[in-house]
């Protein structure tokens, strides 16, 4: 999750889609459902580029995990982190 904040843009990119693709298997065990609850957190930290990355690993979470997957608590919060 720290690597979301670095400066460099591919390493943040990396981050997002590494947690996305960790979130695809644990999610569906019931596993690690609270790093939604952490990323949207994410959306209100000062630093931008943790933000922004925290923004787009929500984005790959919706394009890799079954909606299925998902609490509903869960949909909302991304929902209106990206909002």
């Amino acid at each position: 999750m720290l690597a979301l904040g670095v400066d460099d843009p591919q390493t943040r990119k990396g981050a997002a889609m590494g947690i996305a693709a960790i979130a695809k298997i644990e999610f569906p065990r019931g596993r690690w459902l609270d790093v939604i609850d952490k990323l949207a957190a994410n959306v209100t930290n000062d630093d931008k580029c943790f933000r922004l990355a925290s923004i787009e690993c929500l984005g790959f979470i919706c394009e890799e995990v079954p909606l299925e997957d998902l609490k509903r608590e869960s949909k909302d919060l991304i929902f209106s982190a990206i909002v």
